[in-house]
Order: C-alpha cells, then sequence, then structure tokens
C-alpha cells in the first residue's frame, strides 16, 4: 500500500514549493471580469453524501460574485438535488480526475504502458479513498484551466461546508486589489500558510505548475 499511495505522498511536498516566479505577465487582471470560481472534486459515478445539497444550496447567497464548480465522474445522483444557477456540473467521464492528474503530472514524459499503470493506480486510490483528492488541491489552477477562463480568482474547497453570503466576507475591491485572499481560525495568526478549505487565488497565478519540478527525472 506505501507504494499505491507513493503519488500522492510526493504531491504533499507542493505546499512547501514557491510559486510566485511563475506568475503569467502576459495575462492583464483587467481583462477577467471580477468573479470567483470555488471547486469541488467528487471522485466515482453514484456515492454522493447528504450533506453536500446543504452545501450547494447555501452557495446561492454568494451568486453576485462567486459560481461553485463541481468536476465529478459521471455522478448520477447529483440529478436528484436542486441547486441555485451559480453551482455549476461538470463531467469529466469515467476515471476523469485519474487522467486529469496522470496526464498533468506525465505531460508526456513516459510509455502508454507507464501511463495506462499510473492511471490505474491513481483511479484505486481515489475509489477506495477518495480523501486523497485533498492532496491535490494545489494542482486545481492547471488541472481545470480551460474551465477557469471567465473568472478573476479561483479557490478549491469542501463539499461539506455550508455557506453564508460569502459577499459579506469579500468584497469587491478585495478581489481587484488583492492577488490571494484566504481566512484564518484563532491561533492562525502567527502562522502564513492558505488554508485548506477556502483560499482564492488570482487568475494571474492560475499556472502554478511548480508540482511538476517534483516529478522531474
Amino acid at each position: 500500500m506505501n507504494i499505491i499511495f507513493f503519488i500522492f505522498a510526493i504531491l504533499q511536498l507542493v505546499s512547501s514549493v514557491i510559486c510566485d516566479d511563475i506568475i503569467l505577465d502576459s495575462l492583464d487582471k483587467n481583462f477577467f471580469p471580477v468573479r470567483g470560481a470555488f471547486i469541488v472534486t467528487l471522485a466515482g459515478p453514484n456515492k454522493l453524501a447528504p450533506y453536500f445539497e446543504w452545501s450547494c444550496r447555501s452557495f446561492g447567497y454568494s451568486a453576485s460574485y462567486f459560481d461553485m464548480l463541481v468536476f465529478h465522474e459521471d455522478n448520477k445522483a447529483l440529478s436528484d438535488i436542486r441547486c441555485p444557477s451559480n453551482v455549476k456540473f461538470i463531467n469529466l467521464g469515467d476515471k476523469g480526475l485519474s487522467k486529469l492528474i496522470v496526464n498533468e503530472i506525465l505531460n508526456n514524459r513516459t510509455s502508454e504502458d507507464s501511463r495506462a499503470e499510473l492511471l490505474k493506480i491513481t483511479n484505486e486510490i481515489i475509489k477506495r479513498c477518495p480523501r486523497y483528492l485533498v492532496e491535490t488541491k494545489p494542482m486545481f489552477g492547471t488541472l481545470f484551466q480551460k474551465h477557469l477562463t471567465k473568472y478573476s480568482h479561483w479557490s478549491y474547497t469542501d463539499p461539506d461546508i455550508i455557506w453564508g453570503n460569502l459577499t459579506d466576507w469579500v468584497q469587491l475591491s478585495d478581489m481587484e486589489q488583492y492577488n490571494y485572499i484566504s481566512y484564518a481560525k484563532n491561533m492562525d495568526s502567527g502562522r502564513l500558510f492558505l488554508r485548506g478549505q477556502v483560499a482564492s487565488s488570482n487568475k494571474r497565478y492560475l499556472i502554478i505548475n511548480s508540482f511538476q519540478l517534483c516529478f522531474r527525472s
């Protein structure tokens, strides 16, 4: 099992990589409308925790500035829940999350046999222990970049959060002024880090692919 989980252990190194030197200078922040995307990933075709409907319904209060993008793998259970219009369901198909992760990591640097084997292992990890998807959060800007073209900011988040009105906490001026917006709990103030549940990044930092350094031979 240690070998099977190796790929996700490696991904934990991402949080220690400094990414500011990979800013896409060609992107003008004024080109993009000021709007944020919150990314949720759901693994597997059938499983859906009952609390997720409460999460997606509560996100409707933030529709003026934010969308929730829910990436799933042909999840049939999503057809049974009702969510507001700013919650967008994006079907990646069978093994879709695994394919995105493996393709981004390998980047055409290995044989098809090796790719197929890594895809099999990665999919098995996600199927058995979907919580390991949290280790890929720093990759989300790259993995889902084609779905983020109309947003100024993006953030990873979790499917078990009940949301209030985010516009009471994040002003339009904040999104125009700051590249990163994150939140902390009591006793966090002495630390510098991005909160695991919400950490919004400016579109200038969309292609933060320093994680690829972990996989270079």
